[in-house]
Order: C-alpha cells, then structure tokens, then sequence
C-alpha cells in the first residue's frame, strides 16, 4: 500500500551559524555508504531549532542530491556550504519513513517537504538554559491526558535513550524537560546503559501508573560527564547540590555574602610527564587534596578559607602570624576542610608586569618546594590575582599555568595540581583553559601532522602550486567564489594552492588546542583581500599582526577576515597587470565576541571578534592559514 508523501515528516531545515554558538550542532554517522543518518542534535542548538532530528536521512544539501555520495564527500559539502555562507539547508526525512518508502519503491518528492527555520539569533530559552546542570522532571496525567507530552528516539546504538520532542501543551512542555535531553534515571532507576527497548517499557509502565519521574542532561552535559569519567547519579548530584549550597562564603566581597549556584561541572584536565594540572569551577574550600593553597595577603580569600576550617584553625593562625609575621609561608592543619593541611603563602601584586611575573614564578615555586617536602601528591590553587587586585589576568593566568607544567616536567612529579576559578568568573575559566592545553609553551610533546591529499610533492622548495581548471577542487573555489562577486571581476585569472608545512603545521596545532578546549568544530573558511606585496609576505609569514589595522579598526585591532568576497573586495588593489588578489583563509574563529575599536587584543575569555554578520577579527599569528590564493580581473 502506497505511502501518502504528505504524512512522512519531509523536511528542509534551514540551518544558520549563531555567533554565541559554535556549529550546527548536530552529528553524522561516520559510515562511508549512504544513506547518511544524522546520529546526535545537540541540545539548544541552531539544528534543534531548526527541526533536525535524530535519525534522520539527509537526502540533500542545498538540493544537492546526497543519497549516491560517500560520508567524505557528505562531511565536505556540508563544511564547505556552512563556511561559505553561514547557512545550510537539509533536506530530511525520518529514518522509518525512508524504509518504508524504500521498501514499496516510492520515490521522494520534495516539494512535500515542510520548511523550518533556525532563528537568526539563539532563541532566549536557549541563552537562559541552565549549563552542565542535570534536572529531575516530574510528570504527571490527569484525566485529560492521553500521553505524558513527549517523543523518544533510540540512539544508534539502541543503548539508552534520546528525548526526540516535547508536545506544545503538553504535561511535558511544563517542565524543564527539552529536546535532545538523554534520560538517564527513571524513577529513581539508571538506565542509560539498559537496551532502548527496556526503556520504553518501563516508560509504558510509568504510563500506566499515570506519573513519570526522569532525570535528564542536555547532549553537551552528557558528554562532558562521560569524557571526564564522572560518575552520573541523581543521588550524588543531589548531595553535591545540598554541599553547596550550605557553602555561604565569599572572598570576593568580605560584607556580602551568597551561595554558590547549584552546581556546575567545569573541570578541565591535561596530563603532563606523570602529573597531571586540573582546571575547575568550584568552590577552593571544599577540594579533597592534600593541601589547599591560600594568601596570606588576600583578606577575602583568606577569610573565606579560616571560616570555612573553624575557629581553632584560625586561632592558630593568628598565633603563627603572631610569631613569625614576615614567613612566606604558614601552615596549618585542616579543621573542618577536606584536605590535610593549609598552606598560607605570601605574595603581593604589581603593576609592573615584569615584578608581577616574577613574584607569581617565586609564588609557584615556594608552594612546590613545600608540597615536596611534605610529601603531598596533591594541591588546590584558587585563580589568585583575578579578583580584586585588578591585575593582568592575561600575565597572572599565563604565568601561573606555565610555571606549574614546568615543575611537573622537569622534576617529573606524579603530582594533581588544581586551578579553582569561582563560578561566576567563566571568563577566567577559558582562560585557563586556553593557556593548559596551549602548545606553544613547547611542554607538550611533539606531534607529526598529516599534510592535506591534494598537496603536490617538489624536490625544489616551492609553496605556491597553480589549481588545474579541470579539477574538482578548482571548480568548487571558482563557483563559491562567483556566487558572491557576481559583476565584480571580469575573470579569474588563476587560483593557486598555499604549501607553507611550517605555517600549516603550526596552525593544526593551535586548531588542536581549540578543539581540545572548546570541543567543537570552531573552523572557518574566510575571504582576505589585500594588494600583491602583502600576499607575497602573507604566503611566506602568515598573517602577520604588524599588519593589523590595514583593514581598519572598527572591530578590533587585528587580522579581518569576511565570509563574503564582495566585502574582502574592497581592500585588494590592482597591480600593473590590472589583477587583483584575494585568499580563502581557514579561520579559528572560537569563542567570538562583537568588537569595537577600542579593543588592541582579544577580550578575556575569546578568541577573536566579530560585526556580528560576517566579520571575523583575529589577533594571533597561527590563528588562520592562508590555503588559496585566487588572483583575479
């Protein structure tokens, strides 16, 4: 019996990048023969706003047909169509449909298909939404209802279980349950690692029983959790909740006093020779270490850490201090905290930055030299000098980071060395972040990058290799370039491929350190113009910042990229020939931010700036890498 095509759920998303948020948020399957299912939708992500569903067959790309192609070809024209134009449309269908239709030799006709759109912007629920916080959702049925309000879909896996959607007016849709939400309890039971058939029957017993209890995580939460290997139980989230929010202290502000929020899981780790450095959100006063590090010349923390041992540890102290006011360092045991000791270190800020280097090496190694001695494995830091002392967070972070991964190594200790940033400091978070798993420290051990398929071979050095217009790869920068320079230039005249291996390997590093911080696909294919002079020094020494301000200053004093080369048009020059230049350039964009011309670097905490459209800022040398060269009339 044939199947009515209006009742197959055919849908074109289309799908635009949001400048808070890195992505499409979704995931293919890696199998190289169609058809191609879409295998995870991230939690409020452009893609769950714009109706893609898990298991769903993508039958085009920009109605290109997708269903003869393997997964590489897939994975390209997806990249390549988002970074052109910051959009995508898919055209999808589900999973079961597609089998159906497959089975009774149906063909699929788009114009069937029902189109939804992402918002240009990320919707306001989503920007609200709660991150890495785990929530029970209650359910009830009254008499009224005939279902609890929700959709499920098993992952391809059939291991656990994926909420596929929430009913409008449903008894679903009134609690903080959401699209894309993994269930991890019923009831009280874990059940993500039960069969997805299992699961659905305890649903419909649950059903039964009129009332549903889930504990559910967003995607991103998910991951987060099983990367770091903690352990997810509504029972021990719910003790670490209660845990802190008794904690009442503050050392950012000595008078007023306010609990920490419910809970968040940020914790960051990299391992270097046998030791390992941890970066944290959290609270300094309850890490299970053996040693929490304070300041004696910080009163808010210092405060914040005495009340928190008790009154016996501050009296002793007090008395040490007494009797040895100028010690760098002072001890005491732990009271109430669950470490074994406190270690006390003196240490003062600067405005000089050279002297604020300086005493944050001497600060590092005094509490290494006193941890050694004692024969700790273990030790909290707190993000000293990011709070009220208003010193270069840049300096005090970058130091403090680099110090700690040279005593790790060189004295090779099988030491956990944690970070601990206050909750509300995200800023100083990422920035943590990105000094831990930066390379160009050279403390990380070195790595062999695979070159790109296409690059050619020459026994001459040689960096720039002229595209045959015959090739596919030349075809695709031509059309990507036409379609946004329409009436511009009359020709191209050639497109040459950029071989520079001690650029290009430079920037898979740093892409790597991106991706392993941020864990997602923060990549961007860009347009720069520029007059041939600069694209010769370009080809030879990247995109060097001496040249920052050559593009103006509107959103920041640095390297401008655009993904529209009719914009990039304006700041290339003719040459005696009458040519003109531009590069497609791969970006590492991050955690982008609306500049101003105010702004000599990246602000704390981002990567780059941004007009909020099309314009990309970027303010490190390795940060992009110049890949084409198209010279044009």
């Amino acid at each position: 019996m044939a199947i009515e095509l209006s009742d197959v759920n055919l849908r074109r998303c289309r799908l635009c990048l949001w400048n808070n948020y890195s992505g499409l948020g979704f995931v293919v399957e890696t199998t190289s023969l169609p058809p191609h299912i879409v295998q995870l939708v991230e939690s409020n992500s452009p893609a769950a706003a714009g109706g893609l569903r898990i298991r769903d067959i993508i039958l085009a790309v920009n109605d290109r047909n997708m269903c003869e192609v393997n997964y590489d070809e897939l994975k390209y024209t997806i990249k390549k169509t988002r970074d052109t134009y910051s959009h995508i449309e898919l055209l999808v269908i589900d999973q079961d449909f597609y089998e159906r239709l497959k089975e009774n030799n149906q063909s699929i006709d788009p114009k069937f298909a029902k189109t939804i759109r992402t918002p240009r912007t990320m919707p306001t629920d989503y920007q609200n939404f709660p991150k890495h916080q785990p929530r029970t959702c209650e359910i009830y049925l009254n008499t009224n209802n005939i279902s609890f309000g929700f959709q499920t879909v098993n992952p391809l896996t059939d291991i656990g279980m994926f909420i596929q959607d929430i009913y409008p007016n449903s008894p679903a849709a009134k609690t903080s349950l959401r699209k894309s939400d993994r269930i991890i309890e019923i009831d009280d039971e874990f059940v993500d690692n039960m069969s997805s058939t299992t699961i659905l029957e305890k649903l419909r017993t649950a059903k039964e029983k009129k009332h549903v209890k889930l504990y559910v995580v967003d995607t991103e939460t998910y991951e987060f959790f099983q990367s770091n290997n903690i352990t997810l139980s509504s029972k021990e989230y719910q003790q670490s909740t209660r845990t802190r929010k008794s904690s009442t202290k503050s050392y950012n502000n000595e008078d007023e006093r306010s609990s920490l929020p419910s809970y968040k899981f940020e914790r960051v780790c990299a391992t270097f020779k046998r030791g390992k450095i941890e970066i944290e959100m959290g609270d300094i006063t309850m890490q299970k270490v053996d040693v929490i590090i304070g300041s004696s010349s910080s009163r808010f923390l210092r405060k914040a850490i005495l009340t928190a041992a008790g009154n016996e540890i501050q009296t002793a102290y007090n008395l040490e201090l007494k009797n040895h006011p100028n010690s760098i360092l002072i001890e005491t045991l732990s009271g109430a905290l669950p470490c074994k000791q406190i270690f006390f270190v003196q240490w003062k800020p600067d405005n000089d930055e050279k002297v604020l280097e300086q005493s944050l090496v001497d600060l590092i190694s005094t509490v290494v030299q006193n941890v050694k001695s004692h024969n700790f494995t273990s030790f909290a830091l707190p993000a000293i000098g990011c709070g009220k002392y208003h010193c270069s967070i840049d300096i005090v972070v970058k130091t403090m980071v680099l110090e700690m991964k040279k005593h790790l190594m060189t004295k090779n200790l099988p030491w956990t060395v944690k970070f601990v940033v206050e909750p509300d400091q995200e800023n100083i978070y990422d920035e943590f972040c990105k000094q831990l798993f930066t390379r160009e420290d050279g403390l990380h051990e070195s790595k062999i990058y695979q070159l790109p398929s296409t690059w050619e071979t020459s026994n001459e050095y040689k960096i720039r290799f002229i595209l045959s217009i015959r090739t596919d790869e030349y075809r695709s920068i031509a059309y990507n370039f036409n379609r946004s320079m329409k009436e511009k230039y009359t020709q191209i005249v050639k497109i040459e491929r950029i071989q520079n291996k001690r650029w290009y390997t430079q920037y898979l590093a740093h892409r790597e350190d991106f991706e392993r911080r941020l864990r997602k696909d923060i990549e961007r294919i860009l347009y720069h113009g520029c007059p041939e002079q600069a694209a010769s020094s370009i080809i030879e020494d990247c995109f060097n910042r001496s040249f920052a301000g050559t593009h103006g200053t509107l959103y920041g004093v640095g390297v401008y990229f655009s993904s529209k080369a009719n914009y990039s048009h304006k700041y290339t020059k003719t040459n005696a020939n009458g040519e003109r230049c531009m590069f497609i350039a791969r970006v590492l964009v991050g955690k982008t931010i609306i500049g101003n011309d105010s702004m000599k670097t990246r602000p704390l905490g981002f990567d780059s700036t941004t007009d909020g459209n099309h314009i990309f800022v970027t303010y490190h040398d390795a940060q992009a890498y110049a890949e084409y060269l198209i010279t044009y009339k």
